[in-house]
């Protein structure tokens, strides 16, 4: 007579196949997280890049028209600097005179100011941009409410403003309350 033995066990059962299933898909889900994370921040760190080429663009724009950021005219008048406050106006000129067709330090201030701003609005979203005089520069929300105080005293600063998209929101530092709004602020210094 032949002796029969119990096969043993060769393969898995049903329910280890699941867990297995299990336990693959949650390290799945992790890793969309966390790839999902990292588009976000890298989005984010983007617009921060662009927004500190726009600070050192309108930085190099002053440092070539100093005349304009004077608190005192050639009478020693006191006046107030172009850049303060503005977001300047297209007047179709192209370069200080003599050789260009601004008629002064102003003009070219203004029309400084417009690219800029031109330039941060098309580069982030709802961009906005502020060239002032403040002692508390980590605060204002947007142009409109840039609170600089402009005291004579007070550092140059460049603030520029633009909002975040809400699936692009990883924390909930930012400033504004509503946690979409960015800031990056920038001291130039000097008088």
């Amino acid at each position: 007579m032949k002796n029969f033995e119990k096969p043993l066990n060769a393969g898995f059962t049903l329910l280890e196949v699941l867990v297995a299933v299990l336990v693959l898909s949650f390290g799945l889900l992790g890793i969309a997280g966390l790839l999902l994370s990292t588009m976000q921040n890298n989005t984010i760190a983007a617009q921060r890049t662009t927004a500190t080429f726009l600070v050192q663009d309108i930085t190099d724009r002053i440092n070539q028209n100093l005349n304009a950021i004077k608190p005192l005219d050639k009478n020693n008048v006191p006046r107030t600097p172009d850049y303060l406050n503005s977001v300047g106006t297209n007047n179709n000129c192209y370069g200080p005179a003599p050789t260009g067709q601004c008629a002064n330090p102003s003009a070219v201030a203004e029309k400084d100011l417009y690219i800029w701003n031109a330039l941060i609005k098309n580069s982030l979203p709802g961009g906005e941009g502020v060239v002032c005089r403040d002692l508390t520069p980590d605060d204002g929300t947007r142009f409109s409410d840039a609170q600089c105080d402009n005291l004579p005293t007070s550092p140059w600063v460049i603030k520029i403003f633009w909002t975040v998209r809400a699936e692009d929101q990883v924390s909930t530092t930012t400033t504004g309350g509503t946690g979409k709004i960015q800031r990056l602020t920038m001291f130039k210094g000097g008088t």
